[in-house]
């Protein structure tokens, strides 16, 4: 996140020495690497420091761009940003489009071969996405990103996804791949926490 990278805005020490291991880990493992551009305060997401100078938000864009050109492939453009939405009142889709158009261009100059993804949608926000693509949507992102955590997964799923699928056809994006780059069971809640279930779950996988 750009607070690790960049300890105060305006300075001219950048330290990337973390993603750094982690990358050059991943690249020995084989590994694709989806890299998010984010940022944050106390712990919380941190929307108004990215906003409040584009031109600050857009260096750190390009530092971490041009640094990993050729080695990262894709970067998401924040993350469940629908959620700041809703919870704190931060990043409605008329300020996403905007914060995504101008990020997904500074990208492209530097690496027009960089896949660009929105910023992982967290529940499939179909109203949030549907405002997005009237504000040109289509134009400014290479892939839709989603988290669709649900409970029973198996059970809505395929519905939720076919929802996506109808709006993106709506706005002649159908062609557009979809990315579920986060999803997951929740256990503990359901019962499901037994010993080693985790374990055994993934040697199938």
């Amino acid at each position: 996140t750009w607070e690790r990278l960049q300890k105060h805005p305006g300075d001219a020490e950048w330290d990337f020495s973390v993603p750094d291991r982690a990358i050059a880990e991943m690249e020995r493992q084989g590994i694709s690497y989806l890299a998010i551009l984010h940022c944050h305060r106390n712990g919380k997401p941190d929307f108004q420091k990215a906003s409040r100078d584009p031109a600050q938000w857009l260096g750190y864009v390009t530092k971490c761009v041009e640094r990993y050109k050729g080695r990262v492939g894709a970067w998401e453009v924040w993350n469940e940003v629908n959620i700041l939405a809703k919870i704190d009142n931060q990043m409605s889709p008329a300020e996403y489009a905007d914060f995504l158009r101008r990020t997904y261009r500074r990208i492209k100059e530097i690496d027009p071969s960089a896949t660009v993804t929105t910023g992982g949608f967290s529940d499939l926000p179909i109203d949030y996405l549907r405002e997005l693509y009237k504000r040109g949507l289509k134009d400014f992102c290479d892939a839709i990103n989603i988290h669709p955590y649900a409970w029973p997964p198996e059970r809505s799923l395929d519905t939720r996804l076919e929802e996506l699928k109808a709006l993106m056809r709506e706005f002649g994006d159908e062609a557009k791949p979809v990315w579920i780059s986060e999803v997951g069971l929740q256990l503990k809640p359901r019962g499901l926490a037994v010993p080693g279930f985790t374990a055994a779950a993934l040697n199938t996988v």
